[in-house]
């Protein structure tokens, strides 16, 4: 028996009962679906447009709004903060109803937070144990999908379907300076990144073999490197020094706290450099071939993204304050405001602009401090273990993704704002290096 397995077992008896254990079910099963459609994106887009039947490749999502919509009305256990989610992310859809052009804008932002809506109230009734295999299965269709693509290119490659009026990409083909961007089955370089990354840091938690942890860590990070995504290769690279610095440590209490001192120091930076942009005019020129490869993306972002992301404040009074609310950038603009469409490209310009300022402040130095309190003191459950370098993803991807718009990110985030308050004493966890 996997050493995970006598950890959760009491959990799920403390808040057994049939109905528990069915809704549990669902929950796994709804996850594992939309799961199997972000890492099988390509070829179902493209088979479905193929097919005439467009519609149905957001099935799998629209069925997540099950459980978001039943669980409060049902209550068998009620998660006081994803009821704080939902009710933060409602004021703000009503926020964008009124201050945006268009309704459907506001609306289709809310679309975009289904996962972390999903992943928010599902947190609750995750066994971690039952993902192992479902996570295993996962990573290495991932993985494949992008090391075939070194060879053959895929038909969905370069395609897109209409549906709606909109035109849609189904898997992107582009390039980073002479380097083809690998997406594998997922639709785009970065996603199939963020999965490798997402699902190698549960799967180095999740089995117990050392030598199985690291073959499957190094697989990933090349994976990681054949899709030229620069945010998820530097954040495994930071991770690993995590990962090997905790097993030559013994995961000592002090080496937890000197990560959680460096997480602090980075958040300020996430905080304070795209700020900066405001009255600071960066322009960056990055000589030679690796520097270009490695930082003409960053630059990018310096330069304009966020700049410019930040302008968005300035179309209405008092947007500093209150933000657009949902749906005032990103994808949502591309189909409603393509005029002023841009991406964001960091979590806190994403909040700021949605949100406004203090709201987007306090939400990340909250999050922060509850989990520094919980892990200071040592990672003794399996909810911290697999919670802490699930958050350091986020935070380091963070600076320059909007993590919202990662379908498989979003989910995750829901998840971990759930857990941080969670993370209780169940039963000794066996150190990850055994």
């Amino acid at each position: 028996m996997n050493q995970y397995s006598t950890v959760m077992s009491p959990v799920l008896k403390d808040y057994g009962g049939s109905i528990r254990l069915k809704i549990s079910r669902i929950i796994f099963w709804l996850m594992a679906l939309y799961l199997w459609t972000l890492v099988l994106d390509g070829p179902i887009r493209y088979f479905s447009g193929y097919n005439h039947i467009e519609a149905l490749i957001y099935l799998p999502k629209l069925l997540l709004c099950l459980p978001i919509l039943l669980l409060p009305i049902l209550r068998p256990r009620m998660s006081h903060a994803a009821f704080s989610i939902t009710a933060i992310i409602i004021f703000y859809l009503i926020l964008g109803l009124i201050n945006l052009h268009s309704s459907a804008q506001a609306l289709f932002g809310l679309w975009v937070c289904v996962p972390m809506l999903f992943g928010a109230w599902s947190a609750v009734y995750l066994d971690f144990v039952e993902w192992r295999k479902l996570i295993s299965l996962l990573f290495v269709t991932a993985l494949v999908g992008v090391f075939i693509n070194i060879w053959i290119v895929y038909p969905w490659s370069g395609s897109s379907l209409v549906i709606m009026g909109h035109t849609i990409e189904v898997s992107r083909e582009w390039q980073t300076l002479i380097f083809d961007r690998y997406a594998g089955f997922s639709s785009a370089s970065f996603n199939v990144a963020s999965q490798l990354l997402v699902f190698s840091t549960l799967l180095v938690v999740f089995f117990d073999n050392r030598l199985m942890k690291s073959l499957i860590w190094i697989s990933a990070g090349i994976g990681i490197a054949v899709t030229t995504s620069k945010g998820p290769l530097a954040t495994w690279l930071i991770l690993t020094v995590y990962f090997f610095g905790g097993w030559l440590f013994s995961w000592q209490r002090i080496w937890l706290r000197a990560w959680i001192m460096f997480l602090g120091i980075f958040i300020i930076v996430e905080l304070v450099l795209p700020l900066s942009t405001l009255w600071i005019r960066y322009n960056p020129h990055f000589e030679g071939f690796i520097n270009q490869l490695m930082f003409e993306s960053f630059g990018d972002r310096l330069r304009w993204t966020w700049p410019q992301s930040l302008e968005l404040l300035n179309l209405r009074k008092w947007s500093w304050l209150t933000g657009r609310g949902l749906g005032g950038i990103g994808i949502s603009q591309r189909f409603f405001e393509p005029h002023y469409y841009i991406t964001a490209d960091n979590m806190f310009v994403y909040l700021i602009v949605d949100m406004g300022l203090p709201v987007a402040l306090i939400t990340i130095i909250t999050t922060y401090v509850m989990i520094a309190k919980k892990i200071c003191n040592g990672i003794n459950t399996l909810s911290a273990h697999i919670v802490f370098p699930l958050y350091m993803s986020i935070v380091l991807y963070g600076m320059v993704v909007n993590l919202i718009e990662d379908p498989l990110l979003s989910f995750m985030l829901g998840v971990i704002l759930v857990e941080i308050p969670r993370l209780q004493k169940v039963l000794p966890l066996v150190p990850i290096n055994t």
